[in-house]
């Protein structure tokens, strides 16, 4: 697992909380250039009270202990814990740092007891090197909280700068190098030595890590492929859809427009018809009517028109 080791801690503020789950959650991060880290923003170390002085109206509790991942993959060695509670104390933040479920008002006690935890710690027996502290709660309405275990914790919040590393990959890495004789052992075993297990449980680890953001990588890509091509697919359909609608709309049209051709076609059909029968009937009056008229024998009318004429 990567993780990352902080540096530089800064503890703002210990809050009295109303649950101390002890989460290991660790404090808001800046990287080494003192650039804020926007994939964490502000978290919280929760830690549980772990007693209580009724008469003294003390509580007291872990602040951080040494090499200790948390959830985040994060952790600081003992120096680095001894540092910070160091500089908690020569920044004067013991006297207005224990604000209450991290509302930032500092009022409700102070720090009066910290200390880096010694082997044989009469609270702290099994937490060698790490940072305890005792408040003293001077607000009425908090003690009574306290004692009716409507606050049963700790959370403290601040920052810290971090360095990125491997701590499995760096015990492989010095396996290989001594393996290479590239680094010497000095015949000396230590809790990092590794055993040809230890070495093929992690490269197996980093196999089966490096097979998953593959697999992840593919399954994303191919995922994105298929999207797209039920989008062009769905394009395609409703294309071929809307040309069908529009050709049966054309031939619709086609049709009713064949239908009124044939319609004025037959009507002028009529009417050519009907003018012919006309015509056939005029023409019979006439040729009846002429059958009617005068024969060129000449009249008794025509006789005396041309009775006077001289004839040459």
């Amino acid at each position: 697992m990567n993780t990352r080791k902080l540096k530089d801690i800064s503890v703002s503020f210990i809050s009295l909380v109303s649950k101390g789950a002890n989460r290991k959650t660790i404090i808001w991060k800046t990287d080494k250039n003192g650039k804020e880290d926007d994939s964490m923003k502000e978290k919280i170390k929760e830690i549980r009270i772990v007693k209580t002085d009724e008469e003294k109206r003390m509580v007291y509790g872990i602040v951080y202990s040494p090499d200790e991942v948390d959830t985040d993959g994060d952790y600081a060695n003992a120096e680095e814990i001894e540092k910070a509670a160091h500089r908690f104390m020569v920044d004067g933040r013991a006297g207005y740092s224990v604000d209450k479920q991290h509302d930032y008002h500092p009022e409700y006690g102070y720090v009066a007891e910290s200390w880096i935890v010694k082997e044989k710690d009469n609270l702290f027996p099994d937490d060698a090197g790490a940072w305890a502290v005792g408040i003293k709660v001077i607000d009425e309405n908090t003690w009574e909280e306290i004692k009716k275990g409507e606050i049963t914790g700790l959370s403290m919040a601040g920052n810290a700068h971090f360095e990125m590393e491997d701590k499995e990959f760096n015990k492989f890495f010095s396996f290989l190098k001594k393996a290479l004789g590239m680094e010497k052992n000095n015949n000396k075993e230590s809790e990092d030595d590794m055993d040809e297990k230890k070495v093929k449980e992690i490269v197996s680890t980093m196999i089966d890590e490096k097979t998953k953001a593959i697999e992840k990588s593919l399954s994303v890509k191919i995922d994105g492929m298929a999207k797209k091509m039920d989008e062009s697919l769905d394009k395609i359909e409703k294309a071929y859809v809307q040309k069908q609608a529009e050709t049966q709309t054309t031939q619709t049209q086609t049709q009713e427009k064949v239908v009124e051709n044939d319609k004025k076609v037959s009507e002028l059909e009529k009417s050519i018809k009907d003018l012919t029968v006309a015509f056939g009937t005029m023409t019979n009056a006439i040729i009846s009517k002429g059958d009617n008229t005068p024969s060129n024998e000449n009249t008794d009318e025509e006789k005396s028109v041309f009775s006077n004429v001289v004839h040459v």
